[in-house]
């Protein structure tokens, strides 16, 4: 006959529960579900389960979408602001070229045009 089983953390072995995340993995112990999720499932009745590794998972693609989110908007703001600075300095500015065209000469150039 074989040897008992003894169990040494009690907290691990608090029952047999399934992953309902990606990892579809079955017969898990509570240990691999945090707290929160544990305290969640247990008031509901029931529910769906996600284990530490799926939800760790999740948090790392939504990481990684918001830093390449980021990126392109950084790129984007970068790429605008240069290409008005550009715009400025080839004098191509629309407000500026606005005002000049109904700007009216200055008196004294008026005045010095007459004379002449």
């Amino acid at each position: 006959m074989s040897t008992p089983v003894v169990i040494t953390n009690s907290k691990q072995w608090s029952g047999q529960f399934d992953c309902t995340g990606p990892c579809r993995r079955k017969r898990l112990v509570g240990a691999e579900f945090s707290k929160k999720a544990m305290e969640r499932y247990r008031r509901n009745g029931g529910g769906p389960l996600k284990c530490k590794l799926c939800v760790a998972a999740v948090e790392a693609t939504e990481r990684r979408a918001a830093q390449e989110r980021a990126e392109a908007k950084a790129n984007t703001n970068a790429n605008a602001q240069a290409g008005a600075e550009e715009l400025v300095a080839a004098g191509e500015g629309g407000i500026g070229k606005a005002k000049q065209a109904t700007t009216p000469p200055p008196a004294h150039a008026a005045s010095a045009s007459a004379s002449a």
